[in-house]
């Protein structure tokens, strides 16, 4: 397979490539892309050694400036490019901590790198195009700065600039970077951060089906699979009940894996999913509010001799993205999604989704500055009816002498269906320019419900719904559908579980696990907002480690094979310190 070398000279000895891909109807660039989403394109890479050998396969992370802004992001604020370099670090600092495996340091994560542009023939181009960041540069030609705006230019250092991204403008001092491809492709085009990890993650929905002896299709090129450790080799050539033999413990003691086993496998790879965002969580400060299956991978490491691999599963981080806190007038904080969600069952029910109507603000009272912000009240009358209540956040978007102005504040029911009471702030800057009984028409509306950690422990149940229940004929639609209307009858699960669940028998412990699942489907998107974002998940980690502690027992049973265990152990310390060095 082919590579392309894409790492500058001063990203050490070792090079960094990305293989080149077949590039077909549904393929738009000769990339092996594994994964993308909002902020980030992540492709199958590699290090080269000095002989030009692979030393090690990477995942490249790419930051996708478009990609975010596509995303329709929530709140009514100026993104700059510096906001987004902020989340690229937070990024990739999450990633590093809650993968075990540090990402790979090159001397390159911390300032945008270059594009590589290619030739026909996908051998890269020699030459030295960089993003502009020099403010100063930008503003002589009458263009936004880099720091100051998320528009994005990349230049040589001579006098030609390229806007590299589409919302930069064009004309006589800048061209599109399209211009400057004829005949050529690019990687990077848009002069994004980049960072890399080890490659070797298997998604969370293909190990939920390796678990249950079901088929894993690898992302990775089968001539590639024997760069990563040997496992992933043996469990893509592996079937059905190969996998069941060869990687759990049980088999290898002689004994058939049977429920036991797998259910403390999937119990201890739920409780590191939950510990992850709760660690993750509690670092940040904010909930994520856009978690579903694809947030997560697993790694699977050197689980020593003798010990079988699925028991080395380790669960890392696959995505980013997160809250934004704000503050309401009274000083309360809660969270509004970074970007907009998409629909799914890991999605709670309820009132989640910010609301958006053209209305007319009057301007009741302008308070005095303090503190760098006014207090405004006013009546809001909107062409929708806004499904609120109470104490929602509510954007409300005026023009103004200066531009547009962003009064953020919240609503309560006024004396009409489309008439409400609003009580807000202003800046100093809006404050000047606002006056008191006027009427201000076609301003823009934004409803933003109050949310929490609640909606991400609702997602994690869902994570496990899936991870128990889902199978080859049996949808995570379905699975969540039947779960949560049974969790709105109440009463006994095992009386009013559906045929199918009850014709897999499932072990008192199973039952014990679906009722903590349910439990965490049970709240409502603003639940505990007066607690620690991370507060919500300290009882279900107790119980989660619990169930594990009492699964991983199951599996051992009784003294007798715990005593065999300890003689195979035993027996292979034996030979290793007969072994000679």
């Amino acid at each position: 397979m082919k590579t392309i070398a894409i790492g500058p000279p001063d990203a050490g000895e070792l090079a960094l490539v990305v293989f080149g891909a077949p590039v077909t109807g549904d393929r738009a660039e000769p990339f092996w892309l594994l994964r993308r989403h909002a902020e980030a394109a992540v492709y199958l890479g590699a290090l080269l050694d000095a002989s030009g050998a692979v030393y090690e396969l990477l995942e490249i992370w790419v930051q996708r400036i478009e990609g975010f802004m596509a995303s329709q992001p929530v709140l009514a604020k100026t993104w700059t490019n510096a906001d987004l370099d902020k989340r690229w670090q937070d990024l990739r600092e999450e990633i590093a901590r809650a993968d075990g495996m540090a990402t790979i340091r090159l001397g390159i994560e911390q300032r945008p790198a270059a594009p590589v542009l290619l030739d026909i023939a996908l051998k890269p181009v020699n030459e030295p195009w960089e993003v502009c960041r020099d403010d100063e540069a930008l503003k002589a030609r009458g263009l936004a700065t880099y720091s100051g705006s998320l528009q994005r230019y990349l230049w040589n250092k001579a006098d030609d600039l390229w806007a590299a991204i589409g919302n930069a403008p064009t004309g006589e001092v800048a061209k599109p970077f399209a211009e400057a491809l004829p005949g050529r492709r690019s990687f990077n085009p848009e002069g994004g951060k980049v960072f890399c990890r080890p490659a070797g993650i298997i998604s969370w929905r293909d190990f939920s089906a390796i678990l249950r002896g079901g088929v894993w299709n690898p992302s990775v090129p089968e001539e590639w699979l024997a760069l990563l450790p040997p496992v992933h080799a043996e469990l893509a050539k592996e079937r059905g009940s190969e996998v069941t033999f060869r990687h759990f413990l049980l088999p290898a003691m002689g004994t058939e894996a049977g429920p036991a086993e797998a259910t403390y496998l999937r119990l201890a790879l739920l409780h590191g999913a939950v510990e992850a965002v709760a660690k993750a969580t509690a670092r940040r400060g904010s909930p994520y509010l856009n978690l579903s299956d694809e947030h997560f991978g697993i790694r699977l490491g050197d689980s020593g001799l003798g010990l079988p691999a699925l028991w080395s599963a380790k669960v890392v981080l696959n995505r980013g993205g997160g809250a934004v806190a704000v503050t309401d007038p009274k000083g309360n904080k809660h969270f509004l999604p970074d970007v907009t969600a998409t629909p799914g069952p890991f999605r709670i029910a309820g009132p989640i989704d910010s609301q958006r109507s053209i209305g007319t603000l009057r301007i009741r009272k302008l308070g005095e500055v303090v503190g760098g912000r006014a207090i405004v009240e006013a009546t809001l009358q909107t062409e929708d009816f806004l499904e609120g209540q109470a104490g929602y956040r509510l954007e409300i978007l005026v023009e103004t002498p200066g531009g547009t102005r962003v009064i953020p504040g919240e609503i309560s029911p006024g004396g009409g269906p489309r008439e409400w009471l609003f009580a807000g702030t202003v800046s100093p800057e809006a404050h000047g320019e606002l006056v008191e009984g006027a009427s201000y028409s076609k301003a823009e509306v934004l409803l933003h419900p109050k949310l929490g950690s609640a909606c991400d422990l609702y997602s994690l149940g869902i994570l496990g719904l899936q991870l128990f229940l889902t199978t080859e004929d049996r949808s995570l639609a379905v699975v969540a559908d039947e779960m949560l209307m049974l969790r709105e009858r109440g009463g006994n699960l095992q009386a009013a579980a559906p045929e199918w669940l009850l014709r897999e028998n499932p072990t008192a412990l199973q039952w014990e696990a679906l009722e903590l699942l349910l439990g965490m489907l049970g709240g409502k998107p603003g639940d505990r907002l007066d607690e620690a974002p991370e507060a919500i998940y300290r009882e279900p980690l107790r119980r989660l480690e619990d169930l594990v502690r009492r699964a991983r027992a199951a599996v051992f049973g009784e003294g007798g094979r715990n005593q065999e265990i300890r003689d195979e152990i035993r027996i292979l310390l034996d030979e290793l310190r007969q072994a000679p060095l």
